[in-house]
């Protein structure tokens, strides 16, 4: 008879969350909530951790994810998160610095991303778009062979785009 069995098999949670917070001897832990909803009933486990163990944790998965080839995300961040002076969502553009701020390698642009950003005026939005599109087909694809001349242009596009989203 052939053993089937697997260090694979058994209950296969298909649900999961997480949060940090503080147990009661006031230390930093996360608590992982696991669901399994397959089958006639569903169950759930909680598992509190350490931050230390939740780091390794979360360190081991991602090289067992890279090492698998799975890729878990599009490299984007949402867009209420990309650049406001740019539009960077690239998440390896976008680098968090020790004061919480984040730092658009792409224009060079420091902000704070839980600020909150004033909408632009309503008669201000069809050329705030119009200049938007401009700004993406020229990153896209240049704009004039003088990059002395094009340069305050641009920086003078990205900044009145920016102003007009109140951002600056």
């Amino acid at each position: 008879m052939t053993n089937t069995t697997s260090r694979f098999d058994g209950a296969v949670h298909d649900e999961a969350s997480a949060d940090i917070g503080s147990n009661r001897q006031d230390e930093r832990v996360v608590r992982l909530d696991l669901t399994y909803t397959r089958g006639t009933a569903p169950s759930s486990t909680t598992m509190i951790l350490t931050l230390d163990a939740a780091i390794a944790l979360r360190n081991q998965l991602d090289g067992l994810f890279n090492a698998a080839g799975v890729d878990d995300s599009s490299g984007l961040v949402d867009e209420d998160d990309a650049c406001p002076r740019c539009g960077e969502r690239d998440q390896d553009s976008l680098v968090w610095q020790d004061d919480a701020t984040i730092h658009c390698t792409n224009c060079g642009t420091r902000y704070d991303p839980d600020a909150k950003r004033t909408p632009p005026k309503p008669v201000d939005q069809e050329l705030l778009e119009a200049a938007a599109a401009t700004l993406a087909l020229w990153n896209k694809h240049g704009l004039g062979d003088d990059d002395a001349e094009s340069e305050p242009v641009h920086q003078a596009l990205v900044n009145a785009i920016a102003k007009a989203k109140g951002l600056i």
